[in-house]
């Protein structure tokens, strides 16, 4: 699995960082000490997050 990180992003509704795993783009959305892992369609794959956090050696 490869990943590269792309940017990070910041609005009033809260952190947005890009990257991509494999080729596919992923968004971890963050408000406060809420966060989730959305897909390139803004759809939530947050199920994948703590495989995503592993990866990109961050805690949750």
């Amino acid at each position: 699995m490869k990943i590269s990180k792309t940017m990070t992003t910041h609005n009033q509704h809260g952190t947005f960082n890009w990257f991509e795993v494999d080729g596919e783009t992923y968004i971890l959305f963050k408000v406060g000490n809420t966060s989730a892992l959305l897909n390139r369609h803004y759809d939530d794959v947050t199920e994948q997050q703590n495989t995503i956090y592993r990866l990109l050696d961050t805690p949750p």
